[in-house]
């Protein structure tokens, strides 16, 4: 039988052929065993990306993305922090894929894309990439609220820096007295985590 057609999914990584039987008058394609059968070729697509989208059922697991960019060697001091929740998922076949937030669960498998990690990633865990740290934690609504109410603190010190805090020698001097006040706050925090190591993540 003389191959017509291709049908494809990227999503998977599928390319299967369109065969016809000129003898029967049906287009013919194969997946995992199973011989699907149609006299419209159009037909026969759609009925082997549905039984695709069957095989490759996945368990998606809900996991929040920190990207923090913290300046280093000549660049200027800056920071900033992104924060998304996504879902990802993992098959042999095409490794782990990540979907939006929003996304419904039968159509995250068709317009997900592809999650750069290794078979064994697990959460939490961090690494670094293009010059930014970036963090993933599992999901909860409590964490993201803890990290939605940390943005907000961030936001209100940029905003108040920006509008009162170099405008004078004295702001200056307020200024630098709150940063190491900071520092030590974040140095104790350290030295308690040594003393229960369990703690950490």
């Amino acid at each position: 039988m003389a191959v017509v057609g291709q049908i494809e999914d990227p999503a998977t990584q599928t390319k299967l052929p369109i065969k016809f039987s000129p003898k029967r008058g049906v287009f013919i394609c194969t997946h995992a065993g199973v011989p699907y059968e149609d006299t419209q070729i159009q037909v026969l697509r759609e009925r082997v990306l549905a039984a695709l989208r069957e095989y490759y059922t996945l368990t998606w697991m809900p996991i929040i993305e920190l990207n923090m960019t913290v300046p280093s060697g000549w660049q200027r001091s800056y920071f900033s922090l992104k924060r998304e929740r996504k879902y990802i998922a993992y098959h042999e076949n095409f490794g782990w894929k990540q979907i939006h937030w929003t996304a419904a669960e039968s159509e995250r498998l068709a317009h997900s894309q592809r999650f750069q990690a290794d078979q064994e990633f697990s959460v939490p865990t961090a690494r670094e990439s293009y010059g930014s740290q970036l963090a993933y934690l599992p999901y909860s609504d409590e964490l993201w609220e803890q990290l939605e109410e940390i943005e907000k603190y961030l936001l209100l010190a940029a905003r108040k820096l920006r509008s009162t805090g170099f405008f004078s020698p004295q702001h200056v001097a307020a200024t630098l007295d709150l940063c190491r006040r900071l520092f030590d706050a974040f140095a104790t925090n350290e030295e308690d985590a040594e003393d229960y190591p369990g703690q950490d993540l």
